[in-house]
């Protein structure tokens, strides 16, 4: 291997370790703010929705309101989903 090879894994190295250390940063900021974040599990067992892909509906038409931290995590915020609940909430006659 070159040097520039060299240098060029080692860039490569130094960017994974800071985006672990952001990663890592942010998972603990969230854990502070566990109440306001739900993940997908707790939001289709709120929602009784067994599908994931009928919450990701509600994500793109902007009916509940989310976070996504990066590929494979997302996080749903609490009182966007308590308020689409109330909203379909029918008063008796």
């Amino acid at each position: 291997m070159n040097s520039s090879n060299n240098s060029m894994l080692l860039d490569a190295l130094q960017i994974e370790i800071i985006a672990d250390l952001i990663m890592t940063r942010l998972e603990k900021r969230l854990s502070l703010n566990q109440d306001k974040w739900l993940d997908l599990d707790q939001v289709k067992s709120m929602l009784h929705i067994s599908s994931s892909t009928t919450i990701q509906d509600l994500r793109d038409k902007g009916l509940i309101r989310f976070s996504k931290i990066n590929a494979r995590t997302i996080l749903y915020d609490k009182e966007s989903i308590v308020e689409y609940i109330e909203q379909r909430v029918k008063n008796k006659f």
